[in-house]
């Protein structure tokens, strides 16, 4: 993908986080993070798909790891539509939560389906998607325990953060373990124990989703990629000159095909190696005689 796995699963449960408490106090403000998480996505939908890798700093992707961004960001981003719609009352909310029980139910099969199929080729490709299965799981549940508060949804909420916990102890053990994956650990633990705090009811939702918040911020300060998350947020801001240049274009009545190729253009010349000098030879001819 276009960053490693874990970077985008640290900035989604941030984001998620976040606005969950902004919904259970019913602020306002609960939709900045999803905006901000859109816009995100969306940057990060442009940089893959015109292959702008070296704004990141990464690779180039080859054609699964392309489309495999661009699916899971348009994921989020829909999710993101949904609450959104929700929020401001333009859908119902039992069609929104219909869509996304439709929606979660096509993707934990697809999902399931190439898991097992890049399993059986031994390779660790299948985790981040199960990962991001996990985390569409746990905010579509958690959104439903906020917004219509149900007895039957208690202990469902852990089932997707056990998962990703047991998900990340065989990768620290495979890529052998250290203090710092013992710390995420123990933060994983910690989630799972606050889950199960709110479903026993012995923590109320605003205790367990400032403590929730809480732990995210601590997980993701202690990890390896605090500088790649920061990044990513910068993306909306980095593109900003390029959304501004397409909609000149696009007043000027030019093609999207036009203006894709012009930015391709473009961005290859301002990210060209520049071709090395020629090495000058001096024209004195007492150099060779000259000692040592």
């Amino acid at each position: 993908m276009l960053f490693e796995r874990f970077v985008l699963i640290l900035y989604l449960l941030f984001m998620y986080s976040c606005f969950l408490l902004g919904t259970l106090y019913s602020t306002s403000f609960r939709f900045v993070p999803l905006i901000g998480m859109s816009t995100t996505l969306l940057s990060v939908i442009v940089v893959t798909l015109f292959q702008l890798q070296k704004i990141v700093r990464e690779r180039e992707l080859d054609q699964s790891d392309r489309w495999s961004t661009v699916a899971w960001s348009s994921v989020h981003v829909l999710v993101s539509l949904l609450f959104i719609a929700d929020g401001l009352e333009w859908v119902n909310v039992m069609i929104v939560l219909c869509i996304a029980g439709i929606f979660l139910s096509v993707l934990i099969v697809v999902v399931g389906i190439c898991s097992c199929y890049v399993i059986i080729q031994n390779s660790r490709e299948w985790t981040p998607h199960v990962h991001l299965t996990c985390i569409c799981f746990w905010i579509f549940v958690q959104y439903m325990s906020v917004r219509l508060p149900m007895e039957e949804l208690r202990y469902v909420t852990t089932v997707p953060v056990v998962a990703m916990a047991f998900l990340r102890a065989s990768e620290h053990v495979e890529d052998g373990p250290d203090v710092w994956s013992l710390a995420e650990m123990i933060l994983w633990i910690l989630c799972i124990g606050f889950h199960v705090f709110l479903d026993a009811g012995i923590w109320s939702p605003e205790t367990f989703y400032w403590c929730l918040l809480a732990v995210v911020c601590c997980m993701t300060a202690m990890s390896k990629h605090v500088a790649k998350l920061g990044v990513l947020c910068a993306m909306p801001f980095a593109l900003m000159p390029l959304a501004m240049y397409t909609c000149l274009r696009y007043a000027q009545g030019y093609r999207s095909v036009d203006i894709g190729s012009e930015i391709t253009k473009l961005y290859d010349e301002l990210t060209a190696v520049p071709a090395l000098e020629p090495f000058e030879l001096s024209d004195i001819e007492d150099d060779y005689e000259t000692t040592l």
